[in-house]
């Protein structure tokens, strides 16, 4: 009778101890997954967009000649990365040319451009401003292949005394009549000096210096030279 009553007590144990363990396993099952969910989770979702990638400019190209057309195209987002549509775009130019649009506002898909034509050569600086942001895009602008240069020179009189003083005018200027800057140039006299007789044209193509004529009368010349043109001028000297 007590072997009986006790393999039936074991049995009820070993069921009982079976039972528990299915439990644990199940539970200790259960927060595993959720924990991995749990984790997986965590490293869902869109960062925010850098001010480089909510502006994006692009250019269609970086080295161009004076009076040749550059296409400027533009797209526009939030931080999340939405594109904005109805934002004023603003473009500028340190170095002169012209815009066919200097204003103009992003379409249904937040995109928006312009085209730029430079008319002086040297490094140009394209500025783009649009939903609070600023940014610059360098052009590398060459003179046109097929251009004319004119060079201009004048003296504040046609006539000077004797060791008296002039002032010479330099206009350097494309074919249009639009001033050269930075064109280098150099003046002579055949008989009177000159307080800078080289130098450099300043952003509307001008350069300017003295003339002192020599101390005898007669007839001088004065010639410049820049960009391969050349204009000479007479001077009297009395």
């Amino acid at each position: 009778m007590n072997n009986i009553l006790f393999r039936i007590f074991n049995n009820k144990i070993a069921k009982l101890l079976v039972f528990c363990l299915a439990v644990f396993v199940f539970i200790t099952g259960c927060d595993e997954g959720d924990s991995s969910h749990s984790f997986s989770s965590s490293n869902i979702g869109l960062s925010g967009y850098t001010e480089d990638q909510q502006l994006k400019v692009e250019v269609s190209h970086e080295v161009c000649n004076v009076g040749s057309t550059v296409s400027l195209a533009v797209t526009c987002r939030d931080s999340g990365g939405a594109l904005l549509k109805d934002i004023e775009v603003l473009f500028s130019s340190d170095n002169g040319g012209n815009f066919s649009d200097s204003s103009v506002k992003t379409d249904d898909y937040g995109a928006a451009g312009t085209n730029f034509t430079p008319n002086r050569e040297g490094t140009t600086l394209i500025s783009v401003n649009a939903h609070g942001i600023s940014k610059q895009i360098s052009l590398q602008v060459y003179p046109s292949p097929n251009k004319v240069y004119i060079c201009m020179l004048s003296t504040s009189s046609d006539v000077v005394e004797t060791g008296k003083s002039l002032t010479v005018t330099v206009y350097v200027c494309d074919s249009s009549n639009t001033g050269v800057k930075d064109a280098e140039v150099n003046i002579s006299a055949q008989f009177g000096t000159l307080n800078e007789n080289t130098g450099k044209t300043d952003d509307n193509g001008y350069f300017m210096t003295t003339y002192k004529a020599p101390d005898s009368v007669g007839v001088d010349i004065l010639t410049v030279m820049s960009l391969g043109e050349t204009d000479s001028k007479t001077v009297s000297v009395q």
